[in-house]
Order: structure tokens, then C-alpha cells, then sequence
């Protein structure tokens, strides 16, 4: 895990989404109060917790009195959510996701999307990029604005939720600055592979390149 400042915040960053579990129950037990979580991701990452290790494995049964970095071994980088609510360390999650997802694991969680993405949209579509190269700007982020939980909220972001230097470069960006403001702490998830697999750019578009742009527009 690493740690830096970003608009003031401390924030901690890991190489995998559901790795942000010790952190989020941290601070719950140093603070005494479960927090909200608001995710800015690719992914909806609302599937029950333990769902894939259940499926390999129908007798699966969580072993008793394990610690927060041993129950990480049996959990996915799209199920620490629901793990996070059932146990009581988070009280609610806000996902804005560029994707859907019919499963949602748990009624606290309210999934925001627009709808924009879908199977009928060409990956060449000027009109994707355009989309993408906004997911920071005001104009973008208003649809969600209602939603977003009083404090005190942890702000999370999984780093594929960027795929063009653009979206790293608003031009209005007031709605995120808040969130950055009003957040407790800041968590960031690196998830290299994906930003690979779903980025438009070259391969100078990584996770330190979006961890230093996200650190200009902030500090």
C-alpha cells in the first residue's frame, strides 16, 4: 500500500479494488462510525461477496476469526462491497460506473449509470471517446449529483474508470473537487490490467501516469 495527499486528503493506494477492505475498516474502527463510500469505476463491482470461491467450490464456508488480509484471499477485485456492508464497516455505497449490472448485491448499494454504454456502440465510435474523455467534467457528473451521501463518505476510485488523457484534463470539474473535499479519506485501486485492456491511449497511459495528473489537478 501506498499513501500520498491528494487535494488535501489522505490517500491510499493499492494494486487491486477489493485490497481497499483494511483501509475502509480502519478507519471505521479508529472513528467508531461506518462511513458512506462513493466509487468512481468502470465496473458496477456488486456482486455478492464470496459469489466466485462459492462457485468452484459449493461447500465453500467462511473460516471463523480471520482477519481482515486473510478473508482478502477469498474475495474478488468486483465483490468487496458487499462484504464491506455486511460487515458494518461501510453503511452505504454510491457507484458511478460506466457499465450496468442486473446483480446488486445488497439494497444499500445504489448503482448509478446512464445507460450510455452498450453492446450496440462500435469500441471505434467517435462518440465513446467524446463520452470517456468527460467522466471528470461538471457537465457529466451533475446527473449523479443528488445522490451522493452526506458525510462522513470515503471517496474510492478505481483507476480504469479513465480511459483517455482528456478525461484526466476537465475543463469544469467542480462536482469532483468537492468530493475530494468533503471526502474523509481517498482510496485509489490501481488495477493495471484493466486499464490496459480498456484504455484508448498508448501504453504511457498507466496507473502513475493517471495517479500524477489526478495529483496536478488536485494539489
Amino acid at each position: 500500500m501506498e499513501k500520498i495527499i491528494l487535494g488535501g486528503k489522505e490517500t491510499f493506494i493499492v494494486a487491486e479494488h477489493h485490497q481497499v477492505l483494511p483501509i475502509w475498516q480502519s478507519f471505521y474502527k479508529q472513528n467508531g462510525i461506518a462511513p458512506a463510500v462513493v466509487t468512481l469505476d468502470h465496473h458496477t463491482d456488486t456482486l455478492p461477496s464470496f459469489s466466485r470461491i462459492s462457485a468452484q467450490n459449493s461447500n465453500f464456508k467462511l473460516p471463523s476469526n480471520l482477519e481482515i488480509d486473510e478473508i482478502l484471499e477469498f474475495l474478488q477485485h468486483d465483490e468487496h462491497i458487499d462484504y464491506a456492508l455486511k460487515s458494518g464497516m461501510v453503511k452505504s455505497s454510491v457507484i458511478i460506473a460506466h457499465t450496468q449490472s442486473e446483480i446488486v448485491a445488497d439494497e444499500r448499494i445504489t448503482l448509478l449509470s446512464d445507460g450510455f454504454l452498450s453492446d450496440e456502440i462500435p469500441l471505434n465510435d467517435p462518440k465513446l471517446i467524446t463520452y470517456f474523455d468527460s467522466a471528470l467534467e461538471d457537465e457529466f457528473l451533475k446527473q449523479f449529483e443528488l445522490f451522493f451521501p452526506q458525510k462522513p463518505y470515503i471517496l474510492d476510485i478505481d483507476l480504469d474508470y479513465f480511459k483517455t488523457f482528456r478525461s484526466l484534463e476537465p475543463k469544469n470539474f467542480s462536482i469532483f473537487r468537492r468530493l475530494v473535499e468533503n471526502a474523509e479519506i481517498i482510496t485509489l485501486s490501481r488495477e493495471e490490467i484493466w486499464i490496459k485492456l480498456l484504455t484508448f491511449e498508448d501504453s504511457n497511459f498507466n496507473s502513475n501516469y493517471v495517479i500524477k495528473r489526478l495529483q496536478k489537478l488536485l494539489n
